[in-house]
């Protein structure tokens, strides 16, 4: 027999597994999001007190640091080469799909996407100048990106999953 009360059990059991779920939502949120910044300032800090020279796998990089606007705006844009073992290490402001273009660029170059824990998430080999004004974008948001001169990945036999530390 089908009475109002059962209907308002119904009701207040689905409420209740909204409740949770949200309550759920809402203490992984406020538990990951200190974690998220905490791990974020730990690559700003040390990238920005110590030496410009990051590893990745068995490889070191000395990068110049592009971290303002102006700076991710201009990129490796009009230089003539970019010597083995340098490159420039873009640092967002937020993690997103952020997106590299070749415009102005002399040479091809290799660019690799990190998200907010250092992991390598996606790269693009062999980037030609010729490609502008084509924009290359990861396939998952990133906070860094390392562009360094083409051949590096294959040369370094980097994979997803390899991870970034500063020295």
């Amino acid at each position: 027999m089908y009475t109002r009360n059962n209907e308002y059990r119904r009701i207040a059991r689905q409420g209740i597994k909204v409740a949770f779920l949200v309550a759920t939502y809402l203490v992984f949120y406020i538990y990951t999001l200190p974690v998220y910044y905490s791990v974020k300032a730990y690559f700003e800090e040390r990238l920005m007190t110590e030496s410009k020279v990051i590893i990745i796998g068995e490889s070191a990089v000395t990068v110049e640091v592009a971290d303002t606007d102006d700076e991710r705006l201009a990129g490796l844009s009009g230089r003539e080469a970019l010597h083995p073992g340098n490159g420039m290490f873009f640092i967002f402001k937020e993690v997103g799909l952020h997106g590299i273009w070749m415009k102005d660029m002399k040479f091809p170059i290799d660019i690799l996407w990190f998200d907010q824990y250092g992991e390598l998430t996606h790269f693009e080999e062999h980037v030609a100048p010729e490609s502008f004004p084509e924009t290359f974008y990861p396939i998952s948001p990133s906070l860094y990106v390392l562009e360094v001169p083409a051949g590096f990945v294959q040369d370094k036999a980097l994979k997803i999953g390899d991870k970034i530390d500063f020295y």
